[in-house]
């Protein structure tokens, strides 16, 4: 069998010096069949499809085949399920021209539903060609249409009605349609009777659930946001009825018999005014007394009826004074005029029925006509607004410890009732203010200025870490906190207040990291921690360069590895080793010394396993052939064999001839199947002709001698001389009467 494979050897070796076109036809003799009439163009490129010892990748199908990988993509149709399967398992080639590449498919037992395309209605009974026609090949099923249009003529609507279909039709029947005038949410009445569907539904629009009059009909009145529906209807439009008691403005009395235009001029009915005075200034006979309703009525403009809230009469009457009858305070008889209006005109109380205060001026300032109690005085027209916890309190509280322009308001009025809970801290800054405290400049403009007249703070007030409300918690925020020369952020956020300000001292904290952190590094990098360090973690380091600081920039895996896992947990593992740092300070060598200690020349940082393509032949001078190429480096470069391995075959794979042949296994042996010999006998001293070149090496070669044979026809074949005493051979050749090509031919 190994005879019979060397002239396909000694062929393909002569394929190599023939032309393109000779090779083409080559490959014509070994293909397995014709392709298929739709593949007829890839014949004699069989590497537009096939990768040796891969078969047919997937890929290379769907390159061409764009609609298919569309669906594999996305996962959905036919084929987006088939993602993992091999194309050329349904798929097969090479049967012929006539070969239809797509299996057939049973009608009556295929699933539609696995397209992604459900048949409902009449599509159910459908013969699969009325819309898979016959592409050439057999029937088209990829790139159908699925809109009704792509199969059905529009033409009844000529595309008038736009694309939608399924609007009015189903797939049940196409006749009658699902939606008709009765279904119009729109009244198909009137002037709407007649019309044809396309002059509201051009192009496919207007198909929503209400439509409105302006969205076909021209708006006539301006500004109005009514709806035309609300006066008019499709069976009269110019008819129009309205009930105006839908609005604010009830039509009261003789308004009721004006015309519409009188008021709503030009159909002009957005904006209409409502006071009197816009339609009836003209009527007006005395100067401008207010609202014309506070003495006329729509019922008749000459009946008067006096109000008491009228301008010239300055005593509305309002409250408990609508109840009393006019006597009561027009005491003479026939006369209204010169009435006194102040309070205490009718309502001063002597004796024991006395108000219990002094005096505080006007009545009307703590009470209204409403009820005289209780007494609606507001603090907050006063220099002390009451607001939180002192809105509560008595009046007699505060008002038995001060009279009246007692207090003195300013940035310490708490304190005259309270104290000062801070002991004094923010009284005024001494000369050497501690930097942790804004300067007066810096301070918030709320703050009360440096005038040093109160004995809590010149520069805050109690307010501006404490409201009214609740003394506890401050309204120091974050914000707030800023201002005092030291922004709360991130993990400091939710620091309570008593970890930084202990025992209630806020002047004076420091701000540096180590006067509340331990610095782990033993003062090694200096005080300033922000340097690699940032408020949402200590253990985040964001700013601190690596390279910069040590030389060994960390990329890749490197850039992802703890600190502690390199300087251990002390943080003292890599001070104590000799300079540079390389792989090997933490990484032992797999490979021995044979490679040195640069493992970067192979390795990457992102991963020890990614080594780039090697330039095996340019580097080392033994290029990576056939089942080289896919043997691991570790199954040559083994730690035992040393830095530089002989490229001798004999070097890995042994010598079965034990050196009968030399060290140059090449001429018969290849990397891709040792066991195919491939020797050329004609380059030995005893070509190969005739029946000599079908018979087995064994048959000569025995013992495995390849080496030092006789080449003399006896040497084999001394058992087929004739033993005729007339047969002459004594000083002749075999070759001088007989032939490799036939013995007796000769």
């Amino acid at each position: 069998m190994i005879r019979r494979a060397l002239p396909l050897v000694a062929v393909a070796a002569l394929l190599g010096l023939l032309s393109r076109s000779a090779r083409a036809d080559f490959r014509g003799l070994v293909t397995p069949g014709p392709l298929a009439a739709p593949h007829a163009a890839l014949d004699g490129k069989c590497d537009k499809c096939h990768v040796p010892f891969q078969g047919i990748p997937q890929a290379n199908c769907l390159s061409c085949h764009e609609h298919t990988a569309a669906q594999v993509r996305s996962g959905k149709g036919f084929h987006g399920p088939l993602a993992k399967q091999k194309c050329s398992a349904c798929h097969g080639d090479h049967k012929g021209r006539d070969f239809r590449l797509t299996p057939p498919i049973d009608p009556k037992t295929f699933d539609h539903k696995v397209t992604g395309v459900v048949l409902t209605g009449a599509h159910q009974p459908a013969l699969c060609q009325s819309c898979h026609p016959d592409g050439g090949h057999g029937p088209k099923w990829a790139g159908i249409p699925t809109t009704c249009v792509g199969c059905h003529a529009d033409t009844h609507h000529k595309g008038s009605l736009g694309p939608k279909c399924q609007q009015c039709h189903s797939s049940a029947a196409w006749v009658p349609p699902t939606r008709t005038a009765a279904d119009h949410k729109v009244p198909m009445i009137g002037g709407h009777q007649g019309l044809i569907c396309a002059t509201c539904h051009k192009n496919g629009t207007h198909y929503v659930a209400k439509a409105s009059c302006g969205d076909c009909h021209e708006q006539k009145h301006g500004g109005t946001k009514a709806a035309c529906d609300t006066c008019h209807t499709p069976l009269d439009w110019k008819k129009a009825t309205h009930a105006h008691d839908f609005c604010a403005c009830i039509l009261p009395g003789k308004h009721q018999t004006a015309p519409c235009l009188s008021c709503h001029p030009a159909y002009k009915f957005e904006p209409t005014p409502f006071e009197c005075a816009s339609c009836h200034k003209k009527d007006l006979k005395h100067e401008d007394l207010g609202a014309c309703a506070r003495c006329h009525s729509a019922l008749s403009w000459k009946k008067k009826t006096f109000d008491h809230n009228k301008k010239v009469v300055g005593f509305p009457l309002e409250g408990m004074h609508l109840t009393v009858g006019c006597e009561s305070c027009h005491t003479r008889p026939g006369i209204f005029k010169g009435a006194p209006t102040k309070c205490e005109s009718c309502h001063l109380l002597t004796g024991p029925k006395a108000p219990k205060h002094g005096d505080f001026g006007p009545c009307a300032a703590c009470h209204d006509t409403k009820g005289f109690t209780p007494a609606r005085f507001s603090h907050d027209t006063t220099r002390f607004p009451l607001d939180g916890a002192h809105s509560p309190v008595a009046c007699q509280t505060c008002h038995t410890r001060f009279a009246k322009g007692a207090f003195v308001p300013g940035p310490n009025a708490c304190v005259l009732c309270h104290g000062d809970p801070h002991e004094g801290q923010f009284k005024a800054p001494r000369k050497a203010a501690s930097p942790s405290l804004p300067a007066p400049s810096q301070a918030r403009a709320h703050l009360a200025p440096d005038d040093g007249a109160h004995a809590v703070s010149p520069r805050w007030s109690c307010r501006d870490c404490h409201t009214g409300t609740s003394w506890k918690p401050s309204t120091i925020g974050l914000a707030e906190h800023a201002k005092f020369a030291f922004p709360l952020r991130a993990a400091h956020e939710k620091v309570a207040c008593a970890r930084c300000h202990t025992g209630g001292k806020f002047v004076g904290t420091p701000t540096a990291c180590a006067s509340c952190h331990t610095d782990a590094h033993g003062a090694r990098f200096g005080t300033d921690c922000r340097r690699c360090h940032t408020e949402t973690s200590f253990n985040e380091v964001v700013n601190f360069d690596h390279a910069a600081a040590t030389g060994f920039a960390l990329s890749g895996a490197h850039a992802k590895r703890a600190c502690a896992s390199c300087h251990g947990a002390d943080r003292e593992r890599l001070s104590k080793v000799a300079r540079p740092i390389t792989c090997a300070t933490c990484h032992t060598a797999v490979h021995g010394a044979q490679f040195g200690k640069e493992c970067t020349s192979c390795h990457q940082p992102t991963r020890f396993a990614d080594v780039p393509p090697f330039a095996h032949a340019e580097k080392t001078g033994f290029p990576l052939e056939r089942r080289h190429a896919a043997v691991k480096c570790l199954t040559c470069h083994d730690t035992a064999r040393g830095a530089r391995l002989d490229p001798a075959c004999q070097s890995c794979h042994g010598d079965p001839h034990r050196g009968a042949l030399g060290r140059e296994c090449a001429d018969c042996h290849k990397p891709d199947r040792w066991l195919l010999v491939r020797f050329d006998h004609d380059r030995s001293e005893f070509p190969l002709r005739g029946r000599h070149f079908v018979t087995p090496c064994a048959d000569c070669h025995k013992n495995n001698q390849w080496t030092g044979l006789r080449t003399e026809c006896v040497t084999c074949h001394a058992k087929d001389r004739p033993q005729n005493p007339n047969h002459m051979f004594r000083g002749w050749s075999c070759a001088d009467c007989h032939s490799a090509l036939g013995w007796h031919a000769h």
